[in-house]
């Protein structure tokens, strides 16, 4: 790090983009001249500003686990074309979360955001019972479809009623006792 200066970790990156990764030094140029040459680049990015953040993003959405401040602005960009960028959004929104859902239901188990209306419609349409656990709203119905499926569900019941307890209880190869 000592030896290198500004000019001398220019000269790098203009031979290969991908030396940014090892220069202490850096301007905008540069990192830009990376970050275009591979939006990976933007992890190695010390001052990375939104500009330089958000060309990252429209090359390759995957990249977006590497940006440090994330805006809702590149994020919403994000999962509008790869949904389950969800995963790696340390902001979101409801608008983000119902977006990553409707386009593939079990997105749900990384949306912070959640309706009813995604719960009913996982469960009641989907039968995506494995997915109970990760629903943050629980309709006594949905618990029932949930539990009737799958016996097991009953661990993840936030609210556990008398008939719900008899009903995982009555099905076969039940050990659903721990969770009452």
């Amino acid at each position: 790090k000592e030896d290198q200066s500004l000019d001398l970790c220019r000269l790098a990156v203009d031979l290969d983009p991908n030396q940014l990764r090892y220069d202490h030094f850096q301007d905008y140029d540069m990192c830009k001249k990376a970050v275009r040459h591979n939006s990976y680049n933007i992890r190695y990015v010390h001052d990375q500003t939104h500009d330089l953040c958000l060309m990252a993003v429209r090359q390759n959405v995957l990249c977006i686990d590497s940006i440090r401040n994330q805006t809702l602005e590149m994020l919403m960009e994000a999962v509008k074309s790869h949904p389950s960028c969800l995963r790696d959004c340390k902001i979101q929104n409801l608008e983000m979360c119902e977006l990553a859902f409707n386009a593939n239901v079990y997105n749900i188990k990384y949306a912070q955001f959640q309706t009813v209306e995604m719960s009913n419609k996982l469960i009641l349409e989907h039968e995506g019972y494995a997915w109970f656990k990760y629903l943050h709203h629980q309709t006594p119905e949905v618990c029932w479809a949930a539990v009737k499926a799958e016996w097991q569900n009953l661990e993840f019941v936030k609210d556990k009623t008398i008939p719900l307890c008899r009903l995982a209880h009555q099905q076969p190869h039940n050990h659903a006792l721990p969770f009452v």
